[in-house]
């Protein structure tokens, strides 16, 4: 399974888990796509939350799709 989906051609939604001071987070950042060198960049467009957020996080998007 990929770690992300794509919004367009040149842009995707990425979701990784990353550890920082012994404390681990998910980040939802999205990348672009530079064709002169060929590779995918962090744009400032995202959000990096600890994992014990995750479930608040969840509940918050169903209880705003289901609303």
């Amino acid at each position: 399974m990929e770690n992300y989906i794509e919004k367009n051609k040149n842009t995707r939604i990425y979701v990784e888990v990353s550890e920082f001071k012994g404390k681990t987070f998910l980040s939802i950042r999205e990348f672009f796509y530079s064709q002169n060198e060929d590779k995918w960049f962090p744009t400032q467009k995202g959000v990096t939350l600890p994992l014990t957020k995750i479930n608040e996080l969840v509940e918050l998007i169903n209880n705003t799709v289901l609303d």
